[in-house]
């Protein structure tokens, strides 16, 4: 089969999703040189390095996947609300009095019906935790990778 590619693609490693970087921005801007990129053109891009560089077996892609923006209302407020709706009020007098779509409602419904600021709390403290155990893990499994790189060049 002349002409097709049996190569595997080079492997995509994301800082962010790593947990080794918690987001690219900062204030006044991107990291120095990166560009904005929208999902649909990262897997060309990366095409392109592989095409570009065909022995790449790591392509380090940056991206920044945490929310652009953040809520208005904290957790509590957030439960206080759903808690109206529990309580009997009429969802649409909800949405009004607090300027949230139905959609925004039913997310925070799903996501924290039931849940008391307590257990709000401790669910962000376990995040946080899991947060940092998942960067010590990555920056562990890339100190692997790289060793592992290292001794298979010296054979």
């Amino acid at each position: 089969m002349a002409g097709v590619n049996t190569r595997r693609p080079p492997e995509v490693i994301s800082l962010v999703r790593l947990g080794l970087v918690e987001t690219l921005g900062r204030p006044g801007g991107n990291v120095t040189g990166v560009t904005s990129l929208s999902t649909d053109l990262i897997a060309k891009r990366v095409q392109l390095l592989y095409e570009i560089l065909p022995k790449a077996s790591r392509v380090a892609v940056l991206s920044d996947e945490t929310p652009n923006s953040k809520s208005r209302f904290t957790e509590s407020q957030i439960v206080d609300i759903l808690k109206q709706g529990e309580a009997g009020l009429p969802i649409a007098e909800i949405l009004r009095q607090h300027n949230i779509s139905k959609a925004t409602y039913f997310q925070w419904r799903a996501k924290y019906a039931g849940a008391s600021v307590e257990e709000l709390k401790r669910l962000k403290e376990l995040e946080a935790e899991n947060a940092k155990l998942k960067r010590m893990y990555a920056e562990l499994a890339l100190e692997n990778a790289a060793i592992k790189d290292v001794l298979s060049r010296k054979r």
